[in-house]
């Protein structure tokens, strides 16, 4: 595969991290540290829903995009607590997340409910990143391709290919443990992901479609991760939430 891009993209999962006043002012002082480098890469934060308001103040006239972590499934209704694909579309957002892990197993979603909110957002015109991983136990026994099968298989079912989407490859067993797939295993799965797209779809398909490595991303490892031909950039977590750590996983890689 040739790379679009000679750096990562690198997005930022903040997860149910910071209030507005913090969000702004991340992304004021962000900004001031990237105005070269949004020439060369992209940027995504995820900042929480509640916060997406600030983030269209601040980023909405730069090239840093910004987005949602979650969504539900319908334009409106009676779902007291949720937010809509159309109201993020109509706030400006330009991703979601959908399918995390913290998703599938504190809130039980499903296979299923994660590929409706996958077309509705694309109905609406929010690119999805759509989150697959294994757990440890699953590697352990071999099973890592085949619940990475599983997981496209059924979230994708429903997938619009005229529209955009971006994938995120996160080992369960990574995500705020410390411990980061070897680059040889992210390698490999990404590599996985990539020909699961081309015999699914076509192989011009799978190489534009964005495959984003996640699980405890840090500077000192975003480098050795990036240079594995199928990996395209990084979903952070906790390495997100200080700018200066942030940008470092750019710059090293």
């Amino acid at each position: 595969m040739q790379r679009s891009q000679d750096k990562p993209i690198v997005a930022g999962n903040w997860k149910m991290n910071k209030n507005a006043r913090e969000s702004i002012e991340f992304f004021q002082g962000f900004l001031r540290e990237i105005t070269e480098e949004t020439e060369q890469s992209q940027f995504i934060l995820f900042p929480q829903n509640i916060n997406l308001l600030a983030a269209k103040q601040v980023l909405g006239s730069t090239k840093v995009g910004w987005g949602a972590q979650n969504c539900y499934p319908k334009e409106s209704g009676a779902f007291t607590g949720e937010t809509s694909p159309q109201a993020l579309s109509e706030v400006g957002a330009q991703y979601c997340l959908i399918g995390h892990s913290e998703r599938r197993t504190i809130f039980q979603e499903s296979d299923e409910f994660i590929a409706d909110k996958l077309v509705t957002l694309q109905s609406w015109g929010v690119t999805p990143v759509l989150c697959i991983g294994e757990t440890k136990e699953q590697r352990d026994q071999g099973k890592t391709e085949e619940v990475l099968k599983n997981q496209l298989e059924i979230g994708l079912s429903k997938n619009r290919i005229e529209c955009p989407l971006m994938i995120a490859y996160e080992p369960v067993w990574a995500i705020g443990t410390g411990d980061v797939a070897t680059p040889e295993q992210a390698g490999l799965a990404h590599k996985f992901i990539r020909s699961e797209l081309a015999t699914k779809y076509t192989e011009d398909y799978a190489n534009q479609t964005v495959i984003m490595y996640g699980g405890s991303v840090k500077p000192d490892s975003s480098k050795a991760l990036f240079a594995q031909e199928h990996v395209d950039g990084f979903l952070v977590g906790g390495a997100s939430l200080e700018v200066s750590s942030f940008i470092a996983i750019y710059k090293n890689s």
